[in-house]
This record gives C-alpha cells, structure tokens and sequence, in this order.
C-alpha cells in the first residue's frame, strides 16, 4: 500500500515514499522525500538527515520534527510542496525540487 505508520526506517543513503507516512521515524544520510508526512492525533513524525541533506514533502502535517544533522525544527503549520535544507546554521523550508 501506500501507507506506513509506527514506522522506523533507516537508510544508508535515500528514502523515499510515494504515500503517507503518518508517524514514526526515517533516517537518512542524504535525503528523505514523501508524499505526505504527519497525522493530527497519531503520534510524531521524525525525519532526520546528515549535516548537508534535504527532506522533502508534497505536504508537511504540523507536529512535523525535521532534523538536519545537529539542526532541528517542528512543523506548526501545513507546508505544501516544500524542501527543508540548513542555510546559515537554521532549518529552512525552501520550494520542493
């Protein structure tokens, strides 16, 4: 199907998810790329990704928790077809790629 929930992947490189993931954890080295990311009432979403990497969504739920190696910040509000980076030492959401 094309959703996961209550997930924990891990990645050595990209993860990638045409779906929903709705909650639980990604981790990659370089980026993360989804669907749509986060649930109102189904727990935290985490996506984390090395110093350098991206994470991408056609939609970001709030409640978000996006860390780009040692930077970090949670989605408050709906974010469509967005791309966070780290530029100037702060989690940014730039147009999605």
């Amino acid at each position: 199907g094309s959703l996961v929930y209550d997930c924990e992947l891990v990645a050595g490189d990209h993860i990638r998810i045409v779906g929903e993931c709705r909650c639980g954890s990604c981790q990659a080295v370089s980026s993360i790329d989804v669907g749509s990311v986060g649930s109102q009432g189904m727990g935290m979403a985490y996506l984390t990704v090395s110093e350098g990497g991206s994470i991408s969504a056609r939609t970001f739920q709030p409640g978000v928790k996006v860390q780009i190696g040692p930077y970090q910040e949670t989605t408050t509000t709906i974010y469509k077809d967005r791309t966070f980076i780290v530029q100037d030492g702060n989690v940014v959401a730039k147009a999605r790629r």
